[in-house]
């Protein structure tokens, strides 16, 4: 997927996160990852789905247990923006 928009890539997170059986409350782009119930290991199966999804590399290393979802989707657009 070539320069995704806000909508897609907000789509995608919601509907990523949606299926972690770890996920603790609603997915609000405010809270951290942490905080919704994320792991390392989540965290890395969410960097493999980015990558997937829209042909863009962030490691698990820069997706730390505290950013937000929405700093998530900073760097997705960040990341496509430099490709």
């Amino acid at each position: 997927m070539e320069n995704p928009n806000e909508n897609t890539v907000e789509e995608f997170l919601r509907e990523w996160l949606l299926q972690l059986d770890s996920l603790e409350g609603p997915v609000e782009f405010d809270r951290g990852l942490e905080e919704i119930g994320m792991d390392s290991l989540s965290i890395v199966d969410l960097s493999v789905a980015i990558r997937k999804s829209f042909n863009v590399e962030i490691k698990p290393s820069e997706i730390n247990p505290y950013v937000t979802v929405e700093e998530v989707a900073k760097m997705i657009h960040k990341a496509a923006a430099r490709k």
